[in-house]
Protein backbone atom coordinates (compact mmCIF):
# COMPACT_ATOMS: atom_id res chain seq x y z
CA UNK A 1 0.00 0.00 0.00
CA UNK A 2 1.30 3.95 -0.91
CA UNK A 3 1.79 5.94 1.69
CA UNK A 4 0.76 9.50 0.71
CA UNK A 5 2.07 12.72 3.14
CA UNK A 6 -0.16 15.73 2.47
CA UNK A 7 0.26 18.60 2.57
CA UNK A 8 -15.81 34.25 28.93
CA UNK A 9 -13.05 34.96 30.42
CA UNK A 10 -12.93 37.07 33.73
CA UNK A 11 -14.06 40.24 34.83
CA UNK A 12 -14.13 43.04 32.16
CA UNK A 13 -12.40 46.44 32.16
CA UNK A 14 -13.24 48.96 35.20
CA UNK A 15 -11.65 52.00 33.02
CA UNK A 16 -9.95 52.50 29.84
CA UNK A 17 -9.25 55.66 27.91
CA UNK A 18 -10.75 56.12 24.20
CA UNK A 19 -8.43 56.36 21.23
CA UNK A 20 -9.12 55.92 17.46
CA UNK A 21 -5.40 53.66 17.13
CA UNK A 22 -6.07 50.77 15.71
CA UNK A 23 -3.20 49.64 17.79
CA UNK A 24 -4.69 51.02 20.88
CA UNK A 25 -4.02 48.56 24.05
CA UNK A 26 -5.97 49.11 27.44
CA UNK A 27 -3.85 48.13 30.59
CA UNK A 28 -6.61 47.80 33.34
CA UNK A 29 -7.16 44.42 33.30
CA UNK A 30 -5.85 42.00 36.03
CA UNK A 31 -6.79 38.52 34.91
CA UNK A 32 -7.28 35.83 37.02
CA UNK A 33 -3.43 33.85 36.80
CA UNK A 34 -5.78 30.61 36.23
CA UNK A 35 -6.79 31.71 33.21
CA UNK A 36 -3.28 32.16 31.41
CA UNK A 37 -1.66 29.12 30.25
CA UNK A 38 2.03 29.30 30.93
CA UNK A 39 2.84 25.32 29.93
CA UNK A 40 5.03 26.50 27.33
CA UNK A 41 7.43 28.12 30.03
CA UNK A 42 10.84 25.78 30.06
CA UNK A 43 10.92 25.22 26.12
CA UNK A 44 14.13 25.61 24.12
CA UNK A 45 13.89 28.65 21.66
CA UNK A 46 10.43 29.35 22.60
CA UNK A 47 9.32 33.11 22.72
CA UNK A 48 8.10 33.24 26.20
CA UNK A 49 6.11 35.32 28.11
CA UNK A 50 9.03 37.56 29.99
CA UNK A 51 10.18 38.29 26.54
CA UNK A 52 6.37 39.36 24.79
CA UNK A 53 6.32 41.36 28.51
CA UNK A 54 9.73 43.72 27.07
CA UNK A 55 8.95 43.41 23.61
CA UNK A 56 8.51 46.61 20.91
CA UNK A 57 7.75 46.66 17.24
CA UNK A 58 5.27 45.46 14.96
CA UNK A 59 3.96 42.18 15.31
CA UNK A 60 2.14 39.68 13.46
CA UNK A 61 0.59 36.65 15.29
CA UNK A 62 -0.42 34.04 13.26
CA UNK A 63 -3.78 31.53 14.75
CA UNK A 64 -4.56 28.01 13.50
CA UNK A 65 -5.06 24.59 14.37
CA UNK A 66 -2.26 22.50 13.70
CA UNK A 67 -1.58 21.75 10.09
CA UNK A 68 -3.87 24.83 8.98
CA UNK A 69 -1.63 26.42 7.15
CA UNK A 70 0.61 28.65 9.64
CA UNK A 71 4.11 27.67 8.17
CA UNK A 72 3.05 27.48 4.48
CA UNK A 73 1.46 31.37 4.88
CA UNK A 74 5.07 32.34 6.37
CA UNK A 75 7.41 30.19 4.45
CA UNK A 76 5.95 31.62 1.03
CA UNK A 77 5.56 35.13 2.59
CA UNK A 78 9.50 35.12 3.12
CA UNK A 79 10.16 33.23 0.08
CA UNK A 80 8.46 36.29 -2.22
CA UNK A 81 10.23 39.39 -0.21
CA UNK A 82 13.74 37.18 -0.81
CA UNK A 83 12.96 36.13 -4.29
CA UNK A 84 11.04 38.20 -6.11
CA UNK A 85 14.22 40.76 -6.69
CA UNK A 86 11.87 43.83 -4.81
CA UNK A 87 13.30 44.14 -1.73
CA UNK A 88 16.46 44.47 0.32
CA UNK A 89 16.34 41.99 3.23
CA UNK A 90 17.93 40.88 7.08
CA UNK A 91 16.75 38.63 9.70
CA UNK A 92 17.38 40.57 13.12
CA UNK A 93 18.62 38.02 14.83
CA UNK A 94 20.72 37.96 18.03
CA UNK A 95 23.90 35.98 17.30
CA UNK A 96 23.16 33.97 19.97
CA UNK A 97 19.71 33.00 19.40
CA UNK A 98 20.13 30.28 16.58
CA UNK A 99 16.33 29.42 16.39
CA UNK A 100 15.53 32.18 13.67
CA UNK A 101 18.66 31.35 11.79
CA UNK A 102 17.77 27.80 11.55
CA UNK A 103 14.12 27.78 11.12
CA UNK A 104 14.81 29.77 7.65
CA UNK A 105 17.51 27.86 6.73
CA UNK A 106 14.95 24.86 6.48
CA UNK A 107 12.64 27.29 4.68
CA UNK A 108 15.37 28.25 2.15
CA UNK A 109 16.63 24.44 1.89
CA UNK A 110 12.73 23.49 1.34
CA UNK A 111 12.30 26.24 -1.91
CA UNK A 112 15.36 25.03 -3.32
CA UNK A 113 14.24 21.17 -2.97
CA UNK A 114 10.62 22.04 -3.62
CA UNK A 115 9.68 20.01 -1.02
CA UNK A 116 6.33 20.26 1.07
CA UNK A 117 6.17 23.41 2.38
CA UNK A 118 3.93 22.32 5.12
CA UNK A 119 7.26 20.46 6.60
CA UNK A 120 7.74 22.93 10.33
CA UNK A 121 10.82 22.58 12.37
CA UNK A 122 9.23 22.71 15.67
CA UNK A 123 7.99 20.94 18.87
CA UNK A 124 4.30 20.88 19.60
CA UNK A 125 3.96 23.08 22.13
CA UNK A 126 6.19 26.21 21.21
CA UNK A 127 5.63 29.73 20.39
CA UNK A 128 8.29 30.96 17.89
CA UNK A 129 9.03 34.49 16.60
CA UNK A 130 11.53 35.68 14.12
CA UNK A 131 12.28 39.30 13.31
CA UNK A 132 13.23 40.87 10.02
CA UNK A 133 13.21 44.12 8.38
CA UNK A 134 12.32 45.03 4.43
CA UNK A 135 12.80 47.91 2.08
CA UNK A 136 12.27 48.29 -1.43
CA UNK A 137 14.88 48.39 -3.94
CA UNK A 138 13.22 50.76 -5.93
CA UNK A 139 11.48 54.08 -4.67
CA UNK A 140 11.84 55.40 -0.99
CA UNK A 141 13.52 52.55 1.08
CA UNK A 142 11.17 52.86 3.72
CA UNK A 143 12.07 50.23 6.65
CA UNK A 144 9.75 47.66 7.89
CA UNK A 145 10.70 45.55 10.77
CA UNK A 146 8.08 43.54 11.75
CA UNK A 147 8.16 40.16 13.90
CA UNK A 148 6.35 37.20 13.09
CA UNK A 149 5.24 35.29 16.23
CA UNK A 150 3.73 31.43 14.84
CA UNK A 151 1.90 29.38 18.08
CA UNK A 152 1.54 26.01 17.84
CA UNK A 153 -1.76 24.30 17.12
CA UNK A 154 -1.54 21.87 20.34
CA UNK A 155 -0.63 24.89 22.43
CA UNK A 156 -3.53 26.93 21.14
CA UNK A 157 -5.68 24.29 22.09
CA UNK A 158 -6.47 25.48 25.72
CA UNK A 159 -8.37 27.92 24.07
CA UNK A 160 -11.22 25.29 22.99
CA UNK A 161 -12.71 24.73 26.60
CA UNK A 162 -12.78 20.97 25.66
CA UNK A 163 -11.30 20.15 28.83
CA UNK A 164 -13.37 22.10 30.65
CA UNK A 165 -11.57 25.02 30.77
CA UNK A 166 -10.60 27.99 29.00
CA UNK A 167 -6.73 29.62 29.16
CA UNK A 168 -5.01 31.25 26.49
CA UNK A 169 -0.60 30.86 26.79
CA UNK A 170 0.83 33.62 28.58
CA UNK A 171 3.30 34.73 25.99
CA UNK A 172 0.01 36.01 24.20
CA UNK A 173 -1.96 37.65 26.78
CA UNK A 174 1.60 39.89 27.56
CA UNK A 175 1.89 40.43 23.74
CA UNK A 176 -1.38 41.69 23.66
CA UNK A 177 -1.14 44.00 26.59
CA UNK A 178 2.11 45.44 25.94
CA UNK A 179 1.88 49.21 25.01
CA UNK A 180 4.89 49.21 23.05
CA UNK A 181 4.08 46.48 20.24
CA UNK A 182 1.59 46.51 17.32
CA UNK A 183 -0.34 43.84 16.66
CA UNK A 184 -2.05 42.66 13.51
CA UNK A 185 -3.92 39.22 13.64
CA UNK A 186 -3.72 36.46 11.27
CA UNK A 187 -6.63 34.07 11.12
CA UNK A 188 -5.96 30.67 9.45
CA UNK A 189 -9.22 28.89 7.98
CA UNK A 190 -8.13 25.59 7.09
CA UNK A 191 -11.36 23.94 5.18
CA UNK A 192 -9.91 20.24 6.31
CA UNK A 193 -9.94 21.39 9.68
CA UNK A 194 -12.98 21.38 12.18
CA UNK A 195 -14.10 23.70 15.09
CA UNK A 196 -12.54 26.40 13.85
CA UNK A 197 -14.94 28.70 14.66
CA UNK A 198 -14.74 27.82 18.38
CA UNK A 199 -10.99 28.81 18.64
CA UNK A 200 -11.38 31.72 17.20
CA UNK A 201 -14.41 32.99 18.97
CA UNK A 202 -13.38 32.43 22.05
CA UNK A 203 -9.85 34.42 20.87
CA UNK A 204 -12.02 37.22 19.65
CA UNK A 205 -14.27 37.03 22.99
CA UNK A 206 -10.87 36.76 25.48
CA UNK A 207 -9.75 40.13 23.68
CA UNK A 208 -13.15 41.71 23.88
CA UNK A 209 -13.09 41.23 27.45
CA UNK A 210 -9.50 41.93 28.30
CA UNK A 211 -8.68 44.69 26.14
CA UNK A 212 -11.93 46.38 24.74
CA UNK A 213 -10.31 49.30 22.91
CA UNK A 214 -7.83 47.03 21.01
CA UNK A 215 -10.76 44.11 20.15
CA UNK A 216 -12.88 47.36 18.25
CA UNK A 217 -9.82 48.30 16.19
CA UNK A 218 -7.54 45.31 15.98
CA UNK A 219 -6.08 44.70 12.44
CA UNK A 220 -7.58 41.07 11.34
CA UNK A 221 -6.20 39.17 8.00
CA UNK A 222 -8.11 35.64 7.36
CA UNK A 223 -7.26 33.86 5.31
CA UNK A 224 -8.39 30.63 3.67
CA UNK A 225 -4.93 28.57 2.55
CA UNK A 226 -6.32 25.56 0.66
CA UNK A 227 -8.81 27.90 -1.43
CA UNK A 228 -9.79 24.56 -3.85
CA UNK A 229 -10.92 22.36 -1.26
CA UNK A 230 -12.96 25.41 0.24
CA UNK A 231 -14.74 25.52 -3.06
CA UNK A 232 -15.46 22.20 -2.78
CA UNK A 233 -16.96 22.17 0.48
CA UNK A 234 -18.86 25.23 -0.79
CA UNK A 235 -20.27 22.84 -3.60
CA UNK A 236 -20.56 20.35 -1.33
CA UNK A 237 -23.38 21.78 1.21
CA UNK A 238 -24.68 24.32 -0.80
CA UNK A 239 -28.12 22.50 -2.94
CA UNK A 240 -28.45 24.83 -5.21
CA UNK A 241 -25.83 25.03 -7.79
CA UNK A 242 -24.76 28.47 -6.86
CA UNK A 243 -21.19 27.66 -7.18
CA UNK A 244 -21.10 25.17 -10.12
CA UNK A 245 -18.61 25.85 -12.69
CA UNK A 246 -16.58 28.35 -10.24
CA UNK A 247 -12.91 27.24 -10.77
CA UNK A 248 -11.89 30.02 -8.01
CA UNK A 249 -12.56 31.16 -4.67
CA UNK A 250 -13.32 35.22 -4.78
CA UNK A 251 -16.28 37.73 -4.47
CA UNK A 252 -18.99 36.16 -2.70
CA UNK A 253 -17.69 32.62 -2.40
CA UNK A 254 -15.03 33.63 0.31
CA UNK A 255 -17.59 35.16 2.28
CA UNK A 256 -20.06 32.48 2.24
CA UNK A 257 -17.26 29.96 2.53
CA UNK A 258 -16.20 31.91 5.65
CA UNK A 259 -19.88 32.23 6.76
CA UNK A 260 -20.21 28.36 6.40
CA UNK A 261 -17.50 27.31 8.52
CA UNK A 262 -16.71 29.99 11.14
CA UNK A 263 -19.59 32.31 11.24
CA UNK A 264 -18.57 34.00 14.65
CA UNK A 265 -15.24 35.16 12.56
CA UNK A 266 -17.24 36.66 9.63
CA UNK A 267 -19.25 38.40 12.50
CA UNK A 268 -16.22 40.09 14.31
CA UNK A 269 -14.89 41.25 10.78
CA UNK A 270 -17.91 42.89 10.25
CA UNK A 271 -17.71 45.14 13.34
CA UNK A 272 -13.99 46.22 12.09
CA UNK A 273 -13.40 49.72 10.28
CA UNK A 274 -12.84 48.60 6.61
CA UNK A 275 -9.04 49.87 6.48
CA UNK A 276 -7.96 46.73 9.66
CA UNK A 277 -9.57 43.57 8.04
CA UNK A 278 -8.68 41.60 5.07
CA UNK A 279 -10.82 38.07 4.21
CA UNK A 280 -8.79 36.18 0.91
CA UNK A 281 -7.85 33.38 -0.51
CA UNK A 282 -4.53 32.11 0.04
CA UNK A 283 -3.28 30.18 -3.56
CA UNK A 284 0.73 30.00 -3.06
CA UNK A 285 1.19 27.59 -6.51
CA UNK A 286 1.11 24.30 -8.63
CA UNK A 287 1.77 20.90 -6.49
CA UNK A 288 2.29 17.42 -8.39
CA UNK A 289 3.61 14.59 -6.97
CA UNK A 290 6.56 12.51 -7.03
CA UNK A 291 8.09 9.45 -4.67
CA UNK A 292 9.19 10.32 -1.38
CA UNK A 293 12.79 10.27 -0.40
CA UNK A 294 12.32 7.36 1.72
CA UNK A 295 10.77 5.57 -1.38
CA UNK A 296 7.98 3.33 -0.01
CA UNK A 297 5.38 6.45 -0.34
CA UNK A 298 4.42 9.41 -2.20
CA UNK A 299 4.67 13.57 -1.38
CA UNK A 300 3.36 16.73 -2.60
CA UNK A 301 5.95 19.17 -4.56
CA UNK A 302 5.53 22.65 -5.63
CA UNK A 303 6.04 22.80 -9.09
CA UNK A 304 5.59 26.56 -9.64
CA UNK A 305 4.95 28.94 -6.49
CA UNK A 306 2.09 31.60 -7.05
CA UNK A 307 2.64 34.95 -5.18
CA UNK A 308 0.02 36.91 -6.45
CA UNK A 309 -2.11 36.48 -3.34
CA UNK A 310 0.59 36.82 -0.89
CA UNK A 311 2.09 39.62 -2.76
CA UNK A 312 -1.47 41.31 -1.54
CA UNK A 313 -1.17 40.35 1.65
CA UNK A 314 2.54 41.79 2.27
CA UNK A 315 1.47 45.08 0.71
CA UNK A 316 -1.67 45.55 2.89
CA UNK A 317 0.70 44.27 6.34
CA UNK A 318 3.26 46.99 4.66
CA UNK A 319 0.76 49.54 4.50
CA UNK A 320 -0.79 48.81 7.58
CA UNK A 321 2.51 49.72 9.57
CA UNK A 322 4.56 51.90 7.46
CA UNK A 323 1.75 54.17 5.67
CA UNK A 324 2.48 53.23 2.31
CA UNK A 325 2.58 50.46 0.07
CA UNK A 326 6.38 49.20 -0.70
CA UNK A 327 8.51 51.73 -3.22
CA UNK A 328 4.97 54.16 -3.15
CA UNK A 329 6.44 58.01 -2.73
CA UNK A 330 4.28 59.98 0.01
CA UNK A 331 2.94 62.01 -3.09
CA UNK A 332 1.80 58.73 -4.82
CA UNK A 333 0.40 57.84 -1.61
CA UNK A 334 -1.78 60.80 -1.23
CA UNK A 335 -2.91 60.88 -4.75
CA UNK A 336 -4.04 57.24 -4.70
CA UNK A 337 -5.76 58.51 -1.19
CA UNK A 338 -7.75 61.20 -2.50
CA UNK A 339 -8.68 58.88 -6.00
CA UNK A 340 -9.56 56.60 -3.96
CA UNK A 341 -13.77 56.33 -3.43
Amino acid sequence: MTNKKNSGFGESAQKFKRNDDPFAKTHDIEPRSSLLDTSQDGFEDTFTPTEAKEAAGNFIVTVGRAKSGKSTFHSTLFRYIETSGLFEYKLLADPKDLSMMRRMSIWRENWMERTNLTATPTRERDIHKISYQTSSVKGPKVPFGFNIVEISGELLEVLDGTNGEIKIPATIHNLLDNQDVKITLILMIDPETPRNDLLFKNLINYIAVHFPILAQNLPTVVLIPKPLLALEHLQKVDQSGKYDGLTSLSGSSKVDFLKSVSPGVLSHLRTLPKKNKLLMPLYVGQFSERPDSEGDGIEEYLVAPNFEDIKIVFNWLHKKYTGRNPGETWLGNVIKNLDAP
